[in-house]
């Protein structure tokens, strides 16, 4: 998947991209554009670039791609109170500014995980979570959450979690927006 310095190298570009002559609204207007002129068909997933959009199947494209891929998100995808669980390392960023993963919780089983850039509305108990074994690297940037119980919940009673970066993450009506009871977060 990488290593922290890729991921503060990518978090770098969203920083820079945001401050360009061209903001990242107009980039990812652009993107929006370039995708639809593709002309994906009905599973909307294309193998080359890993996009998914609101008529994709996330789960699908999870399954199929190797550990260390990177899952872009466009639109707001309908995950039908599915969990989605993140058991290899993967990194998963929203290209549109509505990039939404709409009833689901992300439940992390891995190291080296990385989300950036997309919402998260769900109607279950959390929004992200890693409460299950010991994992470390996951970064999660420009990430908004919004559960009934937790929106982001890491810690855990058989392992140990550590080194997780939440940078300008934000907890939408939720009982507990954040709640840590690991190392280094």
């Amino acid at each position: 998947l990488g290593s922290l310095q890729d991921f503060d190298n990518i978090k770098s570009e969203i920083i820079e991209a945001r401050g360009s002559e061209n903001s990242l609204g107009d980039r990812i207007n652009l993107v929006e554009s370039d995708v639809s002129n593709l002309n994906l068909e009905v599973d909307r997933i294309n193998d080359s670039f890993n996009i998914v959009d609101k008529n994709g199947d996330i789960f699908s494209l999870y399954n199929s791609v190797p550990q260390g891929s990177v899952i872009y998100v466009l639109g707001e995808i309908d995950c039908l109170s599915k969990k989605l669980i993140l058991n290899k390392p993967i990194k998963i960023v929203g290209l549109s500014k509505d990039a939404t993963l709409k009833n689901t919780s992300i439940e992390i089983q891995s190291s080296d995980v990385f989300l950036s850039n997309f919402k998260i509305k769900t109607t279950m108990d959390n929004g992200v979570a890693c409460n299950s074994g010991s994992y470390k690297n996951i970064r999660l940037y420009d990430v908004d959450s919004e559960a009934v119980a937790h929106s982001f919940l890491f810690e855990n009673y058989n392992g140990i979690v550590e080194d997780v970066v939440l940078e300008n993450c934000t907890a939408r009506n939720s009982i507990n927006g954040f709640i840590s009871k690991s190392r280094d977060v």
